[in-house]
């Protein structure tokens, strides 16, 4: 990526998880870097662009630094892993969640915010609900669960815990314990594995 235009979006999730997305524009960006108006948007002519594209680069960190952190010998760890390890106070995690936050305020009010946020929705939950495809697949669930709905269940959860972990309402280790719990609820991970025992 060129690192001029980097550098613009490092600038915009900054601004975005110091004051949020209202309080963004081209000029603003263009202030905070000691840029002219002309140089920011000739890399992103529109704001609609700029928040897109700035949310991507938060989300690619965040997704970078839990890669990163993944140890799973199986589809269920992995599952556990990408529940858990976005609740987190590493500032990579921090950010995408305040950015995160900040889009979905938006997107009550702006319906070009509101699409971003609904495409993004729309992968997360595809990709969690392939992960409960593919642990059925194994055998380790119940062949007739709802992967669609446990999908949109959990990732409801895991929202709402990593939100209030931003906000200082639950440690970090409570959110991670709570989400556990929530996917041995939903999944019927423990009864499986007495079922086999």
């Amino acid at each position: 990526m060129n690192d001029r235009r980097t550098e613009i979006l490092e600038a915009t999730c900054m601004i975005v998880a110091q004051g949020g997305v209202r309080d963004l524009s081209l000029q603003k960006v263009a202030d905070q870097m000691g840029l002219s108006f002309d140089e920011v948007d000739r890399h992103f002519p529109t704001e609609m662009e700029l928040i897109s594209s700035a949310f991507d680069h938060a989300d690619g960190r965040a997704t970078a630094y839990v890669a990163d952190r993944i140890q799973a010998e199986t589809t269920v760890q992995r599952l556990t892993h990408l529940l858990t390890f976005y609740i987190d106070d590493a500032p990579e995690i921090r950010e995408d969640w305040i950015f995160w936050m900040e889009l979905e305020t938006g997107a009550i009010y702006d319906p070009g915010i509101r699409e971003v946020v609904t495409d993004q929705t729309g992968m997360w939950l595809a990709m969690i609900a392939g992960l409960i495809r593919a642990v059925q697949s194994e055998g380790n669930i119940d062949e007739h669960l709802d992967p669609d709905a446990s999908a949109l269940r959990l990732c409801l959860i895991q929202d709402s815990l990593a939100k209030q972990n931003v906000i200082g309402w639950i440690t970090v280790d409570d959110a991670r314990t709570e989400m556990v719990r929530a996917l041995d609820h939903e999944l019927g991970l423990h009864a499986t594995a007495e079922s086999d025992a």
